[in-house]
């Protein structure tokens, strides 16, 4: 189990070092930038309203929208994807700005369950998410409750496309330190406007 904990660790901080060395670029010279250009519109933002360790002295809410944009400067990496698995459909979530970077994969069941949350074992949802990134403030899923609603697909494909959705979570999270939280939270997350 600790070698288990070890990987999942391993894996978070190599997904943070990417995510923070492919920021998004500022040049605002591309011409692909152009609204007019139907590759760089922009959709309804995604949003997230997170409390941890509600009706305690340590109690923080933190809420806000992330962009919506698909286009050059930002190729669309702030959205959820799907594929089609076994009795329903694996999805990934990434999601990310200056105070939060949320990272998800939910088994979502063709009966419209989804999965508990858990640590990275088969058949359970999890996530992770890190407050004020670049930090350690990095809280991932031990156990608790996820529900997704208002589903739309986009670009669907037999193996799977693009996803839009309502989650709501209840749960345990672990921090780097070992110590527990209870999280949880509403996400609100739209299909790029292309679709």
């Amino acid at each position: 189990m600790k070698t288990l904990k070890k990987i999942s660790y391993l894996i978070l901080f190599i997904c943070i070092g990417l995510m923070i060395g492919c920021g998004s670029d500022d040049d605002k010279s591309n011409p692909n930038d152009d609204p007019g250009n139907p590759s760089s519109q922009q959709g309804e933002p995604h949003s997230y309203d997170i409390i941890i360790n509600e009706e305690n002295a340590d109690e923080r809410h933190i809420s806000g929208e992330i962009e919506n944009v698909f286009g050059s400067n930002n190729t669309g990496s702030d959205f959820s994807t799907y594929s089609t698995i076994e009795n329903g459909k694996l999805m990934v979530l990434h999601l990310s700005n200056s105070d939060v970077v949320i990272n998800g994969m939910f088994y979502y069941a063709n009966d419209g369950h989804t999965t508990d949350l858990g640590l990275n074992t088969d058949n359970q949802s999890n996530m992770i998410i890190t407050f004020s990134p670049p930090s350690s403030d990095i809280h991932q899923s031990v156990s608790g409750s996820v529900e997704l609603n208002n589903i739309h697909y986009g670009l669907v494909e037999a193996e799977g496309g693009i996803v839009g959705y309502t989650l709501t979570f209840d749960g345990n999270f672990q921090e780097v330190n070992d110590n527990t939280s209870q999280i949880s939270g509403t996400f609100v997350i739209n299909l790029p406007s292309l679709l």
